[in-house]
């Protein structure tokens, strides 16, 4: 699995470009590059946690068999929550299209026991933050090209599965197929959503992205037949197509529940890149090299490069060593942001052992902003 998108493969360019003069040392754009890559080290922080599925597995097996609180499975067409309707690894996300903010949504209307879980390919999303909503009672799972048998088990499981869909792709079609094998129909809500327009298209084509060759179909009421609980022109909103998604919610969970399915899915395996890893370690090397001849700049830009190189990897420990050595050594040094920087590894310590949600809504703003 990975989880470098095109987007950040973009902003590492610019870093990488932006290094190099640093480091012969012209520091003209020293003040806004540092302030810029501060923020940018948050990101990089929360995308990791997030994509390498940091205290999902606690999580998840701590309410997989939990009968008192509602598991909630929410699946959703990718096409749906992208610009682009023919493909569901479409960059660029949206936050006008109707239907993203439907997670939380589904959250509310749920209420204080229930958790929902979705899954999200950390490839193909732009931000992990667009994919899954920051709070306790989501949790995202992101999943690699084996993504089918995770959700079948998580199907197995779900007291109630909301389903969300504009056009009909192949991923859209799989999970109707997985639905009806789990004979889960009547425990299901279909939410039917407008696809992107042709503005949100022309976007999409402005943007860089490669052009709809074929374009899926509408997804219509007929591409569900067996599916009693169907609420067409889902817009999350609309007070309407609410308050409809909260009757049919009440419907199933007044049900009988599925029996109690096996052992959780078995989450994607992180495939660590040793060269990249063996790099980002050489950088934190050179970093504190430069700090123990009180070069601060030099060995913040190495701290930093180690981060990106670390990411790149998939290697959390690395990055996890990288932000601590930022953490000591600003400190050691005394730099207008090691306060900044300290905050930063304590977020990264508590994200990487309980998960992104742990890290709270707020996790950009430093200590003296809390």
């Amino acid at each position: 699995m990975t989880w470098m998108t095109n987007g950040v493969r973009n902003d590492f360019k610019t870093f990488w470009a932006t290094l190099s003069p640093l480091l012969s040392g012209d520091y003209h754009i020293w003040p806004t590059w540092q302030i810029d890559h501060r923020d940018y080290l948050f990101t990089l922080a929360f995308e990791a946690v997030a994509r390498a599925n940091c205290g999902v597995e606690e999580r998840l097996r701590a309410i997989w068999g939990n009968r008192e609180a509602t598991f909630a499975l929410y699946l959703r067409s990718f096409a749906h929550e992208s610009l682009a309707s023919g493909s569901p690894r479409a960059e660029v996300l949206t936050i006008e299209m109707p239907g993203m903010e439907t997670p939380q949504v589904l959250c509310d209307q749920l209420g204080g026991d229930a958790t929902t879980v979705l899954i999200y390919n950390p490839a193909g999303s732009a931000s992990a933050t667009l994919a899954v909503p920051a709070i306790d009672r989501a949790l995202g799972i992101a999943v690699d090209a084996t993504w089918e048998k995770a959700v079948h088990q998580l199907i197995g499981r779900a007291d109630i599965v909301v389903f969300t869909a504009s056009v009909m792709t192949s991923g859209v079609e799989t999970e109707r197929a997985l639905l009806r094998k789990a004979r889960a129909q009547e425990r299901t809500v279909i939410l039917l959503a407008e696809p992107p327009n042709e503005f949100m298209l022309t976007v999409h084509g402005r943007l860089g992205q490669p052009p709809l060759a074929n374009p899926a179909p509408r997804a219509t009421h007929e591409q569900f037949p067996d599916f009693p609980q169907v609420i067409n022109g889902w817009n999350a909103r609309d007070a309407d197509a609410i308050a409809a998604l909260a009757r049919a919610i009440r419907g199933v969970i007044d049900s009988r529940r599925p029996a109690l399915a096996d052992d959780p899915p078995t989450l994607p395996t992180i495939e660590v890149d040793e060269s990249l890893k063996a790099q980002a370690q050489h950088e934190i090397t050179l970093g504190i090299r430069e700090a123990k001849a009180d070069q601060t700049k030099r060995a913040i830009l190495h701290f930093t490069a180690a981060v990106h190189l670390a990411y790149e990897a998939c290697s959390i420990p690395t990055m996890l060593d990288a932000y601590a050595q930022l953490a000591r050594w600003s400190t050691t040094l005394t730099d207008m942001l090691a306060s900044d920087y300290r905050w930063l590894h304590a977020l990264f310590i508590v994200g990487a052992e309980h998960g992104f949600n742990a890290m709270g809504t707020d996790f950009f703003k430093g200590p003296d902003d809390m």
